[in-house]
């Protein structure tokens, strides 16, 4: 089964995630920041990448952005964990981005 790239800086939130991928057979590679992610992105492409809107050292809105024009065809999954008002805005445009399913 092809990696899962997971990019959270939320140890809890990253934690979670992790388990319950895992859980269910699949192979998670772990980025803790945006920079680390299309590092780990860019030496080992993976099918489908979960990404979260907020990250410490870049807007996840960045990543999204850059990972679909490096590889059109990679599944992106944009995640939010902000306040209602917050996250329908940035859903919006991450949905607009061309990512698969955010939630």
């Amino acid at each position: 089964m092809p990696p899962i790239l997971l990019i959270e800086d939320q140890n809890c939130g990253r934690d979670a995630l992790r388990g319950a991928l895992e859980a269910t057979g699949h192979c998670v590679v772990l980025a803790s920041g945006a920079g680390e992610g299309l590092r780990l992105f860019r030496y080992r492409p993976a099918d489908v990448v979960l990404c979260a809107l907020r990250l410490q050292d870049r807007s996840g809105l960045g990543v999204i952005r850059e990972l679909r024009r490096e590889c059109p065809g990679v599944r992106l999954v944009a995640m939010s964990g902000g306040g209602p008002w917050w996250e329908s805005d940035v859903l919006i445009a991450a949905r607009g981005m061309g990512t698969d399913a955010p939630c």
